[in-house]
């Protein structure tokens, strides 16, 4: 039932793979069969503190403001909108990438989007989108988007100690003329290096 070190993963196999059955456990290992184990358990990845919402409150001074990927329980916004559920009112459930609301219809979009690798092309479908409802938008995510006709006026770092992967708030906002040829190029778009 158990492997050496006294813990099984999810599939009845041991911590370490066959043939490691003799390997010594460290302490942190040993101490962890004493613990309840989680497995299955649903937690938060990444949830707004009131540090977060606070800092985007100085930098985001644009009214009205459309929340994109708002969720079911943020109130930031004047407006808020997510494509799974039912936002705080006002609020609509609608896809990011076709957002129901008139050229021009507000002074800048916010959005947090997922930040798996599955989202990095809707999310430059949505910052076109949100650039034609808003001459601004910010974006909290993982990547850079850079288009022709788009300036990227502020862009905060979010820095955690060690290695990652930095998550980026960017401020886009359309040239002087006030419009962008949408589709005169590609997204820019880039798989990152590994």
């Amino acid at each position: 039932m158990g492997s050496a070190a006294g813990v099984d993963d999810v599939h009845g196999r041991g911590r370490h793979g066959a043939g490691d059955h003799h390997r010594m456990p460290d302490a942190a290992t040993m101490m962890e069969h004493r613990q309840p184990r989680m497995a299955g358990r649903y937690v938060d990845a990444f949830s707004w503190h009131d540090d977060i919402e606070r800092f985007l409150g100085t930098i985001i001074t644009e009214t009205p403001l459309l929340h994109v990927c708002s969720g079911p329980v943020s109130d930031f916004g004047d407006v808020r909108v997510d494509c799974h559920v039912h936002p705080i009112t006002p609020g609509v459930i609608a896809d990011w990438t076709a957002l129901p609301f008139g050229n021009n219809s507000f002074a800048a979009v916010f959005a947090d989007p997922p930040w798996n690798l599955a989202y990095m092309k809707p999310c430059a479908d949505f910052c076109k989108e949100a650039l034609r409802v808003a001459p601004v938008a910010y974006v909290m995510s993982p990547w850079l988007w850079v288009k022709k006709g788009i300036l990227r006026s502020s862009i905060w770092v979010r820095e955690f100690p060690g290695i990652n992967n930095p998550i980026l708030i960017v401020r886009y906002q359309r040239d002087h003329a006030g419009t962008i040829d949408m589709f005169d190029e590609p997204t820019g778009c880039q798989m990152p290096l590994r």
